[in-house]
């Protein structure tokens, strides 16, 4: 995983690039101070001398919206303030060795989820990543890609149990992955590529808390 460190505090920088080079569930390609390029994964102090780490977040999140930001910073009276550009996470430096581990925990659980597979049949399983959304006509679950549409003969909730985190159900017949979803309605969610999918009225409160919880993650 591409990791950088932005920090002016550079004994601290090493510190932490020597904390995630000996964790050994994930392996890092580290830099430090490189503001040039895009990262997967930023470590991001708030409070800087020459930079407003927030506002910075904040441009990162425009350019490479896929790319997660955690804040390491002794400011965490800054926290509400970091909220707002949804953050990964936010560390305390003062705490690092016991906030830090589990939330590259979380991140090792979220990089397994990306190589995730669902067995379609005997010769060919299908990336769990790369679903848009299932719908369940009859005895068949219709799954939906960018590109294409397979069926599978199995119950919509043995699929759903075991898909990861960033699928919900929008009705009681379709589950969507919210990495495909553009924007939603009262009773529609919008796709990427303009599919409009129905959203039930019981299932709106699920589905925001669960959008809201995968814009915090990415």
């Amino acid at each position: 995983m591409k990791v950088v460190i932005i920090d002016d505090d550079i004994n601290f920088a090493y510190k932490l690039k020597n904390y995630l080079i000996k964790f050994n569930t994930i392996s890092f390609d580290i830099e430090i101070n490189n503001y040039d390029k895009e990262f997967e994964l930023y470590f991001l102090d708030i409070d800087m001398p020459d930079m407003d780490g927030i506002s910075y977040a904040r441009s990162i999140k425009k350019k490479y919206p896929l790319s997660r930001i955690i804040f390491v910073s002794y400011r965490s009276d800054l926290v509400f303030d970091a909220i707002q550009v949804f953050p990964f996470s936010f560390v305390r430096k003062e705490k690092m060795n016991k906030e830090l581990p589990m939330v590259l925990e979380e991140i090792c659980e979220l990089e397994k989820d990306k190589k995730k597979m669902l067995k379609i049949n005997e010769q060919f399983s299908l990336l769990v990543n790369r679903i848009c959304y299932i719908e369940k006509r009859g005895s068949y679950a219709h799954i939906y890609t960018e590109n294409n549409v397979y069926k599978l003969r199995k119950s919509l909730s043995n699929i759903f149990d075991f898909m990861n985190s960033h699928f919900v159900y929008i009705n009681k017949g379709t589950i969507v992955n919210m990495k495909y979803v553009n924007e939603y309605q009262k009773e529609n969610i919008i796709l990427k590529d303009g599919t409009i999918l129905y959203m039930s009225r019981g299932r709106r409160s699920e589905f925001m808390l669960s959008y809201l919880k995968y814009k915090e993650e990415i």
